[in-house]
């Protein structure tokens, strides 16, 4: 797919048609797509391109709420976190203008999440009382980046204040009351599984730990390309492989994070937080 919408994306440029709203169409499919497979380094900078262009082409106009919400997720998982408060914000102002709760409010929950990124946790803190506010009100459930419940931002507004036991105890209610565990399965439970590990681990728990990586894993295994090329099948990589070292299974981890290395290079990037994490950890592992 990733190679269809490539050759399309070309012949529109050789063919004149480059500025056209196909084109802008045709990328953001493409990017949604790069997305899906855990390429989030490629798709943050497609996402970036898409909005250039539709800014050239109407500067006065609103961005359309979907790239918005997908470059700025994929800019706050790249770690980039001024980058996506300043588009969640632009969202969560648009939304506003429009009062359309549904978006405002999955753009102040992301918002919520870039400040928190960034240590500004007196907006962060305003960002999750809007939040609460503005859900009171309307159902977000419906979001296809990640899950959009408040005890995601109360777990990690708690992990911030050093309660990792809250903290933990949050993030899990918030995926229970969403299906996990229960056999729903969703590419949306990426970030909380991840939440949920580390918790786990920090609590001393690596077995269930272990679990809630491996879950992660799963869920973002689309194919087998993925396993060697996206970010989000390397991080739950890591993470399993943190597991297995706190469970005492150093040969399995120093396979995992060996694993996790090629996948969050590929995927995140060599710069990525989680990349040099993995690579620090398998040196660890092979001395």
């Amino acid at each position: 797919a990733l190679a269809t919408y490539r050759n399309a994306l070309a012949i529109l440029d050789t063919s004149g048609r480059g500025e056209t709203m196909t084109r802008t169409i045709m990328q953001h499919d493409y990017s949604v797509s790069l997305m899906a497979l855990g390429e989030v380094a490629v798709a943050e900078s497609s996402f970036h391109g898409i909005i250039a262009r539709l800014a050239r082409s109407d500067p006065d106009a609103p961005i359309p709420s979907q790239p918005l919400i997908h470059y700025a997720h994929a800019a706050l998982f790249e770690h980039h976190a001024d980058s996506a408060a300043k588009y969640f914000g632009i969202l969560a102002r648009q939304a506003a203008k429009e009062k359309n709760n549904y978006w405002q409010a999955r753009a102040v929950f992301g918002l919520a999440q870039a400040q928190l990124q960034l240590g500004d946790l007196a907006h962060a803190e305003e960002s999750i009382m809007r939040f609460r506010r503005i859900t009171a009100k309307t159902n977000v459930r419906s979001s296809d980046d990640q899950i959009t419940d408040v005890r995601i931002l109360d777990a990690l507004f708690a992990l911030v204040g050093g309660d990792t036991a809250r903290g933990h105890d949050l993030v899990v209610a918030a995926l229970h009351s969403n299906g996990q565990g229960a056999g729903v399965h969703r590419k949306t439970f990426h970030s909380a599984l991840v939440l949920a590990t580390e918790t786990a681990l920090a609590l001393g728990e690596p077995a269930e730990a272990l679990g809630y990586a491996h879950d992660a894993r799963v869920q973002a295994t689309l194919d087998s390309v993925t396993e060697s090329r996206s970010a989000f099948v390397g991080e739950a990589m890591l993470l399993e492989a943190r597991a297995l070292l706190a469970g005492g299974d150093s040969a399995r981890a120093r396979t995992e994070v060996a694993r996790s290395v090629i996948a969050l290079r590929n995927g995140a990037g060599a710069a990525h937080p989680r990349t040099r994490e993995a690579e620090r950890l398998a040196v660890a592992l092979r001395q």
